[in-house]
């Protein structure tokens, strides 16, 4: 890298005899030499006029005769086909496009004079370098650079960029990724290295949003796929290490900018281009009587840390949030959905999510319940689920809920109080085949202001719309347990008014439970109705009811359930 090379001393010969070559315009220009396209292994080069008016290029050639300098002071456009590239392990063909007002060609031919206005074909190990200024455009693939001055190295496929743009496009995003710097060195074809520069995906001239950075690294590589847990690759279905694509930007010295202001500072950053944001994922501004002002913001954990080769599949925020009249709150939440988890195959996703604050106000909970002490000082939720699909109908799913006081969801995540279930702590391990499936759960309470049930453990067997002699269909369900359950806390707050225990919640039982139910269906179908008589059967055992006492139940029914179709089609949509 450096500066290009200086022009090599004129001999004799060429000082007193420069060739002169005339190359004719774009609009009548020759495609090159007719017949097909050149040969895998060899490398063309072809050049044109950038307007109407033809370009003028003078050859200089070294005292061998083999190495030539080319001279252009208009306006040229030349194309380079036939270079080999590696992507995956492939070697793959592409070609480069360039265009200035005024270029500098230094290449191999043991021709004699080069002519480029039909093609010259190389050897792709050959030198050929080429230094260009005024108004470059450098087009490779979907990748653009715009510049003012720029030296590159063909073969090595390195330069030097000043003044420059560079446009390139990220996985994921409908549209180009824009880098301005005053100077950009390409250490490799997909290695860049930008100083005092700017990162944007906004194409105005003064971008609204950008990152401004001392130095910035871009790097476009493929990478494989590395199991967080055990540090091991990740191999396919033929023993082949996983890789993916990955657009890798590297800052130091940055400054987040929002139109010409700048809201914040961080040392160093390591992104992946696939996330078009940058340390801030979302920031809101809020007022109301319950929490007063709130700045509500969202991180990218692993660009806050520098994490370059983040974990596939996976996503780490960071929440901070400051409440006017209750505190800075605070949390974290990891999300994934990826192939294998600590060496098992199969597909895992899950997430884990925590927030607490220290929270110096009183809760709001509506009519009666304006103004309650809450329970705790620090309050907070812990919550995580986690499901692991296996071969052959195994799945394990798990899920962990934890809070610090009875009213915290309702103040703070009140939607998420009204319509999810309450949380809860338990391990399933589950096997579905065809119509059949077999579970064993374990449940524990960790909420002491939830009535529930724990399984220490409770094994079930499903057996589902199972053809019996003929036109008969049979459903069972089989469960045998050991329950406990075990009853709320009353509030430590009296004024937490009003509470009253429901009719079943009398005290804490325990015992065993031993219940199986069966089904026989004969479906059949009378004229557009279908008719389905049944005989059910329920037999169980438990070993403490709400009284405390030994229950049997036999259960028994019969009858029949009819349904009807009904139709219409809309001619409208």
């Amino acid at each position: 890298m450096g500066s290009p090379p200086a022009a090599p001393a004129e001999s004799p010969a060429a000082s007193a005899q420069p060739a002169v070559t005339a190359w004719p315009g774009a609009p009548g220009a020759p495609a090159g030499p007719a017949g097909a396209p050149p040969q895998p292994a060899l490398r063309r080069i072809r050049a044109f006029s950038r307007s109407n008016v033809d370009a003028r290029v003078v050859w200089f050639p070294d005292p061998t005769g083999q190495q030539w300098t080319a001279v252009i002071d208009s306006g040229v456009t030349v194309i380079i086909d036939g270079l080999s590239i590696q992507v995956a392990g492939q070697q793959v063909l592409t070609s480069i496009d360039v265009s200035a007002d005024r270029m500098v060609i230094w290449m191999h031919s043991a021709g004699g004079e080069p002519n480029l206005s039909r093609g010259e074909l190389q050897d792709p190990a050959v030198p050929l370098e080429i230094y260009m200024e005024g108004n470059i455009v450098f087009r490779e693939g979907q990748r653009v650079i715009y510049a003012e001055r720029m030296y590159y190295d063909v073969a090595n496929q390195v330069g030097t960029v000043l003044n420059t743009e560079l446009l390139t496009p990220a996985p994921n995003y409908q549209g180009l990724v824009r880098l301005h710097a005053e100077v950009i060195e390409q250490t490799g074809r997909d290695r860049f290295v930008a100083r005092n520069a700017f990162i944007t995906s906004s194409r105005m001239g003064r971008p609204g949003y950008r990152l401004q950075s001392g130095q910035i690294e871009l790097e476009d590589v493929r990478t494989p796929v590395v199991d967080p847990w055990t540090g091991l690759p990740l191999l396919d279905e033929d023993q082949q290490p996983v890789t993916e694509s990955q657009q890798l930007a590297a800052a130091r010295n940055n400054f987040l900018f929002l139109g010409p202001v700048p809201v914040f500072y961080w040392p160093s950053i390591a992104t992946n281009l696939k996330d078009p944001t940058f340390y801030l994922r979302s920031a809101r501004l809020k007022n109301d009587n319950v929490y007063g002002i709130q700045v509500l913001t969202t991180w990218n954990v692993y660009e806050l840390l520098g994490w370059r080769n983040r974990p596939a599949g996976t996503d780490w925020e960071l929440s901070v949030d400051y409440l006017d009249k209750r505190g800075l709150g605070h949390g974290t939440s990891f999300t994934y959905r990826r192939e294998g988890l600590l060496g098992l195959g199969g597909q895992a996703a899950g997430l884990i999510d925590f927030w607490g604050i220290a929270d110096r106000g009183h809760d709001n909970l509506g009519f009666g319940r304006r103004d309650l002490q809450p329970e705790a000082d620090y309050r907070y939720k812990a919550f995580a689920q986690h499901r692991h699909t296996f071969g052959d109908g195994w799945q394990l799913t798990a899920e962990l809920g934890k809070l610090s006081d009875r009213n915290f969801l309702q103040q703070f995540y009140e939607q998420e109080w009204d319509e999810l279930k309450d949380q809860t702590t338990g391990v399933e391990l589950k096997r579905i085949r065809e119509n059949r499936s077999w579970s064993i759960t374990a449940d524990l309470r960790l909420n002491d202001f939830f009535t529930q049930t724990e399984w220490l453990p409770r094994a079930d067997h499903f057996w589902l719309g199972q053809d019996v002699f003929t036109g008969l269909t049979w459903y069972e369900h089989t469960s045998i347990g050991y329950g406990r359950l075990r009853r709320l806390d009353a509030p430590a707050n009296p004024a937490d008014q009003p509470f009253n225990y429901l009719p079943w919640e009398r005290s804490s039982q325990a015992g065993e439970r031993v219940v199986t139910r069966h089904e026989i269906d004969w479906p059949f179908q009378l004229g557009v109705l279908k008719i389905v008589p049944y005989l059910l059967g329920e037999v169980g055992h438990w070993g403490e009811d709400i009284d405390g006492n030994d229950v049997q139940r036999v259960y028994g029914q019969a009858g029949v359930r009819a349904n009807l179709p009904v139709w219409k089609v809309n001619p409208y949509v």
